[in-house]
């Protein structure tokens, strides 16, 4: 019988090694380490992600605070894309709803309902797009030669690439906060 390290590098590919047997146990530690917080939560979706499903339950704090709740898991890019989305669909909103005789109720309802849309998809696809972010960065670390000899400082990488920000998620909610007010004003 073989013993499995999870400390070791893969062979190849991720996308190989999803499909051996022992993968989820390999990757049980790893992605725990890099979870760090709300282990539990998450470990329920390794299996799915592992095999390629994109629906992974429903993350209500993503859903009801999508931009913290990137931030706070330090999905960065995510933060932008959603951002960037509200941005400019608020900006288009603005302009299509200039050109009609349409009254603030039209606006707040239009505004309301993508809001909904864009919430519900944030929490339907958190978990997702969480995790596999995370096999991505685990995949660089563990294929990296320089961690091939130390586990403990493979983890420590691991560690590092993933967790949790509260002070990215203050930040994002401040800066939230200015830009609101500042467009409140104009």
């Amino acid at each position: 019988m073989s013993t499995i390290n999870p400390y070791e590098a893969p062979q190849s590919g991720l996308s190989s090694i999803a499909h051996q047997q022992e993968t989820e146990e390999q990757l049980r530690p790893l992605l725990d380490a890099f979870v760090f917080q709300n282990t539990d939560y998450y470990a329920k979706f390794y299996p799915g992600v592992l095999q390629g499903h994109k629906s992974l339950g429903f993350n209500w704090a993503a859903a009801i605070f999508p931009t913290p709740w990137l931030a706070y898991r330090r999905m960065y890019a995510w933060v932008a894309v959603y951002m960037a989305t509200t941005a400019i669909f608020s900006v288009l909103l603005v302009l299509a709803l200039a050109q009609l005789p349409a009254s603030g109720t039209v606006y707040g309802s239009i505004t309301a309902a993508w809001m909904i849309g864009l919430r519900y998809a944030a929490g339907k696809l958190a978990n997702y797009l969480y995790l596999s972010s995370a096999l991505k960065k685990i995949n660089k670390i563990t294929a990296s030669q320089k961690h091939a000899e130390d586990p403990e400082e493979m983890r420590n990488s691991i560690e590092l690439a993933g967790g949790t920000s509260g002070l990215a998620c203050t930040l994002v909610i401040v800066f939230s906060g200015v830009v609101n007010m500042i467009s409140s004003q104009m």
